[in-house]
């Protein structure tokens, strides 16, 4: 069965998905604060993960090691503030489209984007940033929204990101 939609349960910490999951909604679920590595072990079919509202703090390196196949990552409205390299350890260039909205992140560190060609829209919009992040490598990049942020420092919005839609 590809279609898991267990959003707004009570599902909390550790639980199963079947490997041939390819598009889940987990939406609502108390699943936080933390995502460890071997929550989504197995499951190299996921091409749709919807984590939004899970009371998410911290995403450990490796959690999403087999999901190459992901092209959409939902983690809107939760409680990440830190995103850095290894947090997206282990998804490919495949991934389009990455929701990083409502969170409170105040820090992306340079290189977490990079390896995303394929990503088109990125939304980081109504969390705590006051700088644009690292785009380098996203050539695909169509749209970046950064609405409601703390944004002092646009320098990082050069040529090579010019034909992005900005929405700051």
């Amino acid at each position: 069965m590809g279609l898991r939609n267990i959003n707004n349960n009570f599902i909390q910490g550790g639980f199963y998905l079947p490997k041939n999951s390819a598009i889940v909604d987990i939406t609502g679920n108390p699943i936080g604060p933390n995502l460890t590595v071997d929550t989504f072990e197995g499951c190299e079919s996921m091409i749709f993960l919807c984590l939004r509202k899970c009371g998410l703090k911290h995403i450990e390196s490796g959690t999403f090691k087999s999901m190459e196949q992901l092209a959409d990552l939902d983690l809107a409205c939760n409680m990440l503030s830190r995103m850095e390299p290894e947090t997206f350890k282990g998804l490919s260039d495949k991934l389009k489209f990455l929701d990083l909205h409502n969170n409170s992140l105040s820090t992306i560190l340079d290189g977490t984007f990079s390896r995303f060609k394929s990503l088109s829209s990125l939304l980081l919009k109504t969390n705590k940033l006051t700088s644009v992040p690292d785009l380098t490598g996203l050539t695909s990049l169509i749209k970046l929204d950064m609405e409601r942020n703390k944004i002092k420092d646009i320098s990082r919005l050069n040529s090579a990101t010019s034909k992005v839609v900005k929405d700051l």
